[in-house]
């Protein structure tokens, strides 16, 4: 219990020093006004480095999880940490697709943007330091619920577009309308559910248990969308683009939901006639001819066969003998 309450103690003071540092060098070093203070987002980014930290290394938390941890529990986060790492992915692919196809849209802009070999490099790495705002977005994207930068809002159902600031990255986003091939970017979550109903499917005996991974896989990764939006959020206060990013509460609840119901049929319906639904350890197995622990009288009856075997000695059929003798005794009386 000692070193479980020290890792957790050591994991706290570091996220909270984390995220002061990081209100404090943003108060420090940006332009006046042009970041809002607050703990939140920097927080929530070193709580998930911290949780990954304890559950990937050699920790006390480590050893405790494993030894005590159901098989449900352990089936359903490592489903939704596979679900939301394949949503990245696809965001990521979703990034990848935008830049390449804007491409001459984005040398325009860093030409337009850059008068020198410093603002060339500064460019590179507002567009590094920006990327995985660019993925998390993507996740938004591929899940329907979309992103906003300032007043201008993407999906693969609408596009509103708006005036942009002039980072190369931006050009990224979607400019024209919807059309068949972008509702293909819909198909991600369908894919992360099939992976998270494979994951639970195989670490799981039951079809109770596999009902509960899939519920808590589903919350899990909805969560972690919720949490990854709400840290990659914001903008620059005072102007345009005050605003920015998934909306966390909508994108967790759509991905929580949606999987919800793909990942519960899906296990559900996965080996629906061999396997059962829960497993009674005391039951006796099918076609063994041993009745289970519970029925009464089940110890008494090898009791009765010893006694019977007893009877079997004959011990009164001796005594019968024993009569038999007698009876020329009693002629003779």
């Amino acid at each position: 219990m000692r070193g479980r309450t020290l890792e957790a103690l050591h994991g706290s003071v570091v996220a909270l020093a984390y995220a002061v540092m990081v209100d404090v060098i943003s108060a420090l070093l940006a332009p006046p006004g042009a970041v809002r203070p607050g703990l939140l987002a920097p927080l929530c980014v070193a709580t998930v480095g911290v949780l990954l930290a304890l559950a990937l290394h050699r920790t006390a938390w480590n050893g405790w999880w494993r030894l005590f941890a159901p098989d449900w529990l352990g089936a359903g986060l490592r489903a939704a940490a596979a679900g939301v790492c394949l949503l990245a992915a696809a965001g990521a692919l979703a990034v990848t697709v935008g830049v390449v196809t804007s491409f001459w849209d984005a040398t325009a802009i860093a030409r337009l943007a850059a008068h020198s070999a410093g603002d060339g490099f500064g460019e590179l790495l507002l567009g590094l330091a920006f990327l995985p705002n660019g993925v998390i977005a993507g996740i938004g994207y591929v899940t329907g619920v979309g992103f906003t930068l300032g007043a201008a809002s993407y999906s693969p159902l609408a596009v509103h577009a708006a005036e942009l600031p002039a980072a190369p990255l931006l050009a990224a986003a979607p400019s024209a309308p919807p059309t068949a091939a972008t509702l293909g970017a819909l198909v991600a979550p369908l894919a992360a559910a099939a992976l998270m109903v494979l994951i639970v499917v195989r670490a799981t005996r039951t079809r109770r248990a596999r009902l509960v991974g899939a519920a808590v896989g589903s919350v899990g990764a909805g969560l972690l969308v919720l949490g990854l939006a709400a840290a990659a959020g914001g903008g620059v206060a005072s102007g345009p683009w005050a605003t920015s990013g998934v909306p966390p509460v909508l994108a967790g609840g759509v991905v929580a939901g949606v999987f919800l119901v793909l990942c519960t049929v899906g296990s559900a319906v996965a080996g629906w006639g061999s396997v059962p639904w829960i497993i009674r350890e005391d039951a006796p197995e099918a076609g063994s001819g041993q009745p289970a622990d519970g029925v009464a009288g089940a110890g008494d009856t090898g009791d009765t066969g010893d006694t019977g075997d007893t009877g079997d000695t004959d011990d009164t059929d001796d005594t019968g003998d024993d009569d038999g003798d007698r009876e020329p005794l009693a002629d003779t009386g």
